[in-house]
């Protein structure tokens, strides 16, 4: 987050807000730094905030998406996002807006306390969303496509995740996603995590 090569922590809380903890290259982490933006506002969201971090706007620059469990706060949406408009060494965040698809829709699907990833799911140099369900006894994620650019994201609802054989990838309430090349084909696979104590592994496969 601050420009020196070293990886840092993004940790949501249950009440809402996001807290930033940088490392030193000897891993110790400095106290923590609840987000504000420029204006002093805290980065935050109703409750259980789930931050993702990623350049949203191609603009070299790191910015904030955070699910959560209620849309009420954020005009129906359960992501909102924060956009930098700092630089790459100082983070300085605009106000919060709720992130929607190309149809002006907010992000609700009448779900609550969700979890997000930004990822490149379909591999064609732009950022999708996926969400976590929460409150369902079979939690499946939710395919957001990015059908804008790098520099203009539009997002479009498709599909909630499948397996090959047709059925939902699902856990057990609060699903939380984690999208990585597992056994390094070149294609993602998915850790599906929920309230279990459990991750399951599914690996990707080319369509």
């Amino acid at each position: 987050m601050n420009g020196d090569s070293i990886n840092d922590f993004i940790i949501g809380e249950r009440e809402g807000w996001v807290n930033f903890y940088k490392r030193s290259d000897d891993g110790t982490l400095d106290a923590t730094v609840r987000l504000k933006t420029a204006s002093g506002a805290f980065v935050k969201t109703h409750t259980n905030a789930a931050p993702a971090v990623a350049d949203w706007n191609g603009d070299g620059l790191l910015d904030i998406l955070i699910s959560g469990e209620y849309a009420s706060d954020n005009g129906g949406s359960l992501v909102k996002l924060y956009i930098n408009k700092g630089t790459p060494q100082n983070y300085s965040f605009e106000d919060e807006q709720p992130l929607k698809t190309s149809d002006g829709q907010p992000i609700d699907q009448g779900l609550e306390r969700t979890c997000i990833q930004v990822v490149d799911l379909d591999r064609n140099g732009t950022l999708d969303l996926v969400l976590g369900e929460g409150w369902h006894s079979k939690a499946g994620f939710i395919f957001f496509e990015n059908v804008g650019t790098p520099t203009s994201p539009s997002l479009v609802r498709r599909d909630r995740l499948e397996q090959t054989d047709g059925s939902i990838v699902s856990v057990y309430l609060d699903a939380k996603p984690s999208f990585v090349d597992w056994n390094n084909d070149g294609i993602y696979d998915l850790l599906a995590a929920g309230k279990e104590d459990s991750i399951d592994l599914y690996f990707g496969e080319v369509q």
